[in-house]
């Protein structure tokens, strides 16, 4: 693994943990402005509250 990739998986990770300590903020805004985040699998829309689990 390079530098620049070490870098960038530490910074990931370093994003990703802020935002699950702001779960609760970003749930509330995302129900506020009607925010959805899922997936789609087969032509079919799967709503998911990962990775902001609530």
């Amino acid at each position: 693994m390079t530098h620049a990739e070490i870098l960038e998986a530490q910074t990931s990770r370093a994003m990703f943990t802020e935002a699950i300590g702001n779960a609760g903020e970003i749930n509330e805004l995302r129900r506020r402005y009607g925010v959805k985040f899922g997936i789609y699998k087969n032509g079919v829309f799967k709503e998911q509250f990962f990775p902001f689990p609530g």
